[in-house]
C-alpha cells in the first residue's frame, strides 16, 4: 500500500505461534509529505476472534430459529394489539388456507379472519389481565369459507414499532382442533 500511496482496511486470519487461529482486521493509512511522496503509513491491527465467534454463534442460533420456525407444525402468530399479522410461520398460512406466510402479513386477525368477534374482545381482556391464555378456543375463517376451531396459546409482550416506541404486541401459536371437537360432541 505504501508503494502506490492507498490506504489499506482488511480481515485476515492468522495463526498463532501455539497453533490457535485468530481472526485480525488491519487498517492503515499512508501519511504523505508535502510534495505528495508517501512517507509512512499508520495503521493498527486488532483481534476480533471474539466478534467473529459471536457473530457465527448468532447466525447458527437463527438458522436453528428459522427451522424451527417453518417446520412446527403448530402455527405460529405475532400480531399487533388490534390484530394486524406482523409474522406468521407456513403451518399458520396452511391452517388458514393460505399458500404462504406473506400472504397473511398485514391482515386483520379479528377483521378478516376470527369469526366471533365477541370471543376475541374476551380473550384480549383475559390478555391484559394475565398477560396469557393457554388453550383458548377460538373460531375462525379458513379461505375456502369454513370454521376452523383452533385452540390458541397466546401471550401479551412488549414490543418497539419502527421508530423505537414501546407497543404491546401478541404472540401464540395454535392449532386446528376442529375435528376433535366434532368427534367430542358426536359422542355425546
Amino acid at each position: 500500500s505504501i508503494d502506490h500511496g492507498v490506504d489499506f482496511d482488511m480481515d485476515y486470519r492468522v495463526v498463532w505461534e501455539d497453533g490457535t487461529i485468530r481472526n485480525v482486521i488491519a487498517q492503515g493509512r499512508v501519511v504523505h509529505g508535502f510534495d505528495g511522496q508517501a512517507l509512512r503509513m499508520n495503521g493498527v491491527c486488532v483481534d476480533v476472534t471474539a466478534r467473529k465467534q459471536a457473530e457465527e454463534a448468532l447466525r447458527r442460533s437463527e438458522e436453528k430459529f428459522r427451522r424451527i420456525f417453518e417446520s412446527m407444525e403448530e402455527g405460529y402468530l405475532l400480531t399487533t394489539i388490534d390484530g394486524t399479522f406482523l409474522s406468521v410461520n407456513p403451518a399458520a398460512a396452511t391452517l388458514l388456507g393460505y399458500d404462504t406466510p406473506t400472504e397473511l402479513v398485514g391482515m386483520n386477525l379479528v377483521q378478516d379472519i376470527h369469526v366471533d368477534v365477541e370471543g376475541s374482545k374476551l380473550m384480549l381482556s383475559e390478555l391484559k389481565r394475565h398477560r396469557r391464555v393457554a388453550g383458548y378456543p377460538l373460531k375462525l375463517n379458513h379461505r375456502d369459507g369454513h370454521r376452523v376451531i383452533a385452540d390458541c396459546n397466546v401471550r401479551l409482550i412488549d414490543g418497539e414499532d419502527q421508530h423505537g416506541s414501546p407497543i404491546q404486541l401478541l404472540e401464540g401459536t395454535f392449532r386446528d382442533v376442529t375435528a376433535r371437537i366434532k368427534v367430542e360432541q358426536a359422542l355425546r
